[in-house]
């Protein structure tokens, strides 16, 4: 397709392996600073805010996704709600006023009762660990004991070797 020519442009093979070769080395690098620090698994946010409404995906998936990283490091990953969206927080503030505040403004707009979630990640082949931090935060924060919640629709989309999922709740009317 043109557009992605233009973009991206052509690349050689040797560009190619070079990139990869990026890769392996930020992998090695990451991998070695958790080891280094004992770290078993991470926990971190997994999008700059609550669940983005229907139509709004598209123009916001660039700038709240931070399970990018975790995809590139190739570790295994899970997302878990804790709490939801108060009253008070539907709103979203910045001395910016570009296309990515003023979608982050719609989004919050009527998010009150939508999930806030985090991340656990945990390096690769070590599935058991991240599950079972999950299932821990989990009993923890009771969020599925919280009334009026449903599940609407599960979002999947496949990245290499992972395929990651993304829950998507609504408030019951």
């Amino acid at each position: 397709d043109r557009y992605q020519r233009r973009v991206h442009g052509y690349k050689k093979v040797a560009e190619y392996q070079t990139l990869a070769d990026e890769k392996e080395n930020l992998k090695e690098e990451f991998n070695q600073e958790v080891r280094s620090r004992g770290f078993d698994a991470i926990i971190l946010p997994a999008c700059a805010c609550v669940a983005t409404k229907i139509g709004l995906t598209g123009a916001a998936g660039p700038i709240l996704n931070y399970t990018g990283l975790i995809n590139l490091l190739e570790y295994c990953a899970g997302c878990i709600p804790i709490r939801k969206v108060k009253k008070e927080e539907q709103v979203y503030e910045s001395k910016w006023n570009d296309k990515s505040t003023k979608v982050l403004k719609e989004i919050m707009a009527g998010s009150e009762g939508l999930p806030i979630g985090i991340q656990v990640a945990a390096p690769p082949f070590k599935e058991e660990v991240c599950l079972g931090l999950m299932k821990v935060i989990e009993n923890s924060f009771k969020f599925y004991e919280l009334k009026s919640v449903s599940y609407t629709h599960l979002r999947a989309h496949e990245t290499g070797r992972n395929l990651v999922c993304r829950l998507l709740l609504e408030k019951k009317k």
